[in-house]
């Protein structure tokens, strides 16, 4: 492991004594072919199958939905109303807040999981989330303050990143991960600790946490005992403490 302080201007480097590399990057997938109704109802056109869903209409029964899906509208967002997996990737991109309400019967997603720049304000409704099969990307999503809602994900297969989270304070609310690919914590102004990343273990590839104005401690990192690649702790400026 090579550990990389870059606190006051100043770098020190220690011999790597474990493997290198990193997590998987994620990709983004194609976007769902959704429109709205006459009655206002969304239908989802995926393969060729319609289903129709009404976030009004009371809990609908719950599908499986193959494939990846992109989303940047609130009525692209409810077409996965009832979705319990989705297959593939998911990404929301640019959307309107102020929650995922219609992602509340999701449990599982096969693929990458990355909302950024939304104007979303809580991830509440991610609360029955329990497995993401690759990569976790949360990337300025600016008014998320904290990670509430996400306490049932004991599983990322690949790489957790949260960077440009202008308003993130906490990771507290994060689920029992034990396990990375990677983890890429950066450029989240107001973070102060890292305290959702307690029960972290084991990292296989990198760890960067670099960027950060309040950041005073690294706990939070308390149980981690195995990073395969580097730990890279650069700019910053208020950590005093380096241990954890």
């Amino acid at each position: 492991m090579r550990l990389a302080l870059s606190l006051f201007a100043s770098l020190l480097t220690l011999p790597a004594c474990g493997g290198g590399g990193s997590g998987p990057s994620g990709t983004d997938g194609g976007a769902p072919d959704a429109e709205v109704a006459d009655d206002g109802g969304t239908e989802l056109r995926d393969g060729g199958a319609d289903a129709r869903v009404d976030v009004d209409a009371g809990p609908p029964p719950l599908r499986d939905c193959e494939g990846d899906y992109v989303v940047r509208t609130r009525a692209e967002l409810e077409a996965l109303y009832g979705c319990r997996t989705i297959g593939g990737s998911l990404t929301v991109d640019g959307l309107p807040g102020p929650d995922l309400g219609a992602l509340s019967t999701l449990e599982e997603v096969g693929g990458d999981l990355a909302i950024r720049d939304a104007e979303i304000t809580t991830l509440t409704h991610l609360a029955g989330l329990t497995r993401v099969g690759g990569d976790l990307a949360l990337e300025d999503d600016e008014e998320l303050g904290d990670l509430e809602g996400l306490g049932a994900l004991a599983r990322i297969g690949g790489t957790l990143s949260i960077t440009s989270m202008r308003d993130l304070e906490t990771l507290a609310g994060l689920g029992p991960v034990t396990t990375l690919a990677a983890l890429r914590v950066e450029e989240n102004g107001a973070l102060a600790d890292l305290a959702g990343l307690a029960g972290l273990t084991n990292v296989e590839g990198d760890v960067l946490v670099a960027g950060h104005l309040a950041l005073t401690s690294l706990d939070g990192l308390d149980d981690l005992a195995s990073v395969g690649g580097d730990l890279n702790l650069i700019r910053d400026w208020a950590l005093s403490d380096l241990g954890a």
